[in-house]
């Protein structure tokens, strides 16, 4: 189970953190594995280095279970409101969780807006 991990450069904390999350706590090895390999690959189409995306998915592991589509749509979102893709980038790095949040509430809210 830890291999991909280990092959990815993942510090043994930072393993932990993310196994023992909740965001995992439901997915059996199998599909776990798919979804790291897919969020990797997907982050590295828009030019994040791996130390970025460790970063991201340690503070952040339900990363792992948002879909492509879902992932496009917040970073188009953003782009529509009037940040560039380097600063969607940057803030993403800093604060994960941003990837996570629905359109809806941020429309609702106007964050960022």
């Amino acid at each position: 189970m830890t291999d991909i991990f280990d092959k990815l450069g993942y510090s043994t904390y930072d393993k932990e953190k993310i196994i023992n999350s909740y965001a995992f706590s439901h997915l059996n090895f199998d599909v776990l594995e798919k979804n790291v390999i897919r969020i990797f690959d997907y982050f590295r189409d828009y030019k994040y280095n791996d130390d970025q995306m460790i970063r991201m998915t340690t503070l952040n592991p339900t990363l792992f279970n948002y879909s492509n589509d879902t992932l496009d749509k917040r970073f188009k979102l953003l782009n529509k409101i009037g940040y560039s893709m380097d600063e969607v980038m940057h803030m993403s790095q800093i604060l994960p969780s941003l990837l996570t949040i629905s359109d809806d509430n941020i429309k609702k809210i106007g964050l960022f807006c």
